[in-house]
């Protein structure tokens, strides 16, 4: 063992004389010293290659490479290979606000018995068609199963011959430090593979209702949505998503954003289900415990999720949830923001129940709560193929100053669909008629004629669809579906 030990010490010594690479001195360091202990199988570190004499990453993320694809989509007349992003987050793209002929950005195949493929709500949005490009240049039709601008999830569905499927790993054991490589195509190339490391877990304030990111120094450019970032055993951890960009920075700046695959999955699964995510809700207005939230109301707690106040008759206020009291922990796990309670309960199944850690009067209880489901109010109307809802107070949306109704889906190849209408956008007026609740749209709705001018915000853009009104809909109310 000794005289082996000295062998691999005098051809890692070789090659790492030449290297500038920090990355891979540092990975080969650690190869080093997993092999004189005999650790070399516990991980999927990189692999010396004794006929090319480096190092390599090639035996683990190969057999990932056929399952990520690329996603075109045509919105209208053409197909395009260049990204378009939504400029509401902090995403690569060129901010247009016409919606473009053509968008492209990247998948995962993950259910290839099914054909499921995951990718973000911003790639196929708006899309009147949708084609999935393999690596190997085969091209397919795909169709959108369902698509959740909340968390910026969609999903695809291919036809499930000869497909290879991507191991998904729990993101929730992920690290600061473990090594991910991101998947994609970016800028319209051909799948490209990059490395870094996990830089940071549970980033939220990217501007998605229900955030928990995972954030990596892997670079991630125009192209790479929706693709994967894998572990270094070639098992996918997230869904590509976003990068931070300023204004004046030309591209990636080191800072990227991934959806977790335990949420990307637990939202597959509900679009697979009902075609739709069915959030609950706890009836509770909650935010941000600051430091001086925390001096002022004399808490023994400096961060956490406070409960501003109960409904009376909500499922937070039956099992006792009260104002004034600091959400800590979630089934066993602790929170230091009101958006990871946000998330937690916009992602469980209604009439499931979540443990809650809570501090009331300095001293820490245990409260089992029900999440039940939202109730069904006139409100959500039925207007050109989209269906639309009140814009929660606690939107960031909402808390920027924008009033009006959001809405909710669009239904494929409606007249909303076809001119661009996309689900997140909050409509601010129809004919130059303010539309800020339900009442004052089904009031617009009932008097429609001809053309409809929709103006609506989208992120941070304002934008204006024009289509023609049904004869159905005109000088006809609405009725709520």
């Amino acid at each position: 063992m000794k005289a082996n030990f000295s062998a691999i010490r005098s051809t890692f010594q070789e090659l790492l004389m030449p290297l500038n690479n920090s990355r891979l001195m540092i990975a080969a360091l650690i190869t080093l010293t997993m092999q004189s202990s005999g650790m070399a199988q516990v991980a999927a570190m990189p692999a010396l290659d004794p006929q090319r004499g480096v190092l390599t990453f090639a035996p683990a993320i190969g057999p990932t490479l056929p399952s990520v694809v690329q996603i075109m989509v045509r919105t209208g007349t053409d197909f395009s290979r260049a990204d378009e992003l939504p400029p509401g987050l902090v995403l690569p793209g060129d901010g247009r606000q016409q919606p473009p002929s053509g968008s492209s950005g990247s998948g995962v195949i993950v259910d290839p018995q099914s054909g499921l493929v995951l990718t973000n709500h911003h790639v196929v949005a708006g899309a009147r068609e949708v084609r999935v490009r393999f690596p190997d240049g085969r091209i397919v039709v795909g169709t959108i199963v369902g698509s959740d601008q909340a968390t910026d999830i969609a999903v695809v569905k291919i036809d499930p011959r000869d497909l290879i499927g991507m191991t998904v790993a729990p993101s929730d054991n992920l690290a600061v430090g473990d090594v991910v490589m991101a998947i994609g195509y970016p800028f319209g190339l051909d799948q490209t593979v990059t490395m870094g490391i996990v830089s940071g877990l549970g980033r939220t304030g990217i501007g998605l209702e229900f955030e928990e990111f995972i954030q990596t120094d892997a670079s991630i450019n125009s192209g790479n949505s929706g693709g994967a970032l894998v572990d270094s055993r070639g098992r996918l951890v997230g869904i590509n998503t976003a990068i931070f960009r300023r204004q004046h920075d030309a591209g990636n700046v080191g800072i990227g954003y991934a959806v977790p695959s335990r949420i990307a999955m637990a939202i597959m699964d509900q679009l697979v289900r009902y075609g739709e995510v069915q959030r609950g809700r706890l009836g509770v207005e909650i935010e941000d415990l600051t430091q001086e939230l925390a001096a002022a109301l004399r808490l023994s707690v400096s961060t956490g999720a406070l409960i501003k106040a109960a409904g009376p008759a909500s499922s937070g206020a039956g099992a006792g949830l009260k104002s004034g009291d600091v959400v800590v922990g979630i089934d066993g796990k602790p929170i230091r923001t009101a958006s990871q309670l946000r998330t937690a309960v916009g992602l469980a199944p209604n009439g499931g129940t979540l443990r809650l850690a809570i501090n009331r009067s300095g001293q820490e209880i245990e409260v089992h709560v029900q999440i039940e489901a939202p109730s069904v109010s006139p409100d959500q109307l039925a207007l050109l193929g989209a269906t639309f809802q009140e814009l929660r107070k606690d939107h960031p949306l909402a808390r920027r100053g924008v009033k009006g109704m959001m809405v909710a889906s669009v239904e494929a190849g409606s007249p909303a669909a076809r001119n661009g209408m996309a689900a997140g956008d909050v409509v601010e007026s129809i004919n130059d008629r303010a539309t800020p609740s339900g009442e004052a749209m089904r009031a617009v709705l009932t008097s429609l004629q001809g053309q409809v001018a929709v103006r609506a915000t989208r992120g941070n853009t304002s934008v204006i669809v024009v289509m023609r009104a049904p004869a159905a809909l005109q000088n006809e109310p609405s009725q709520p579906r």
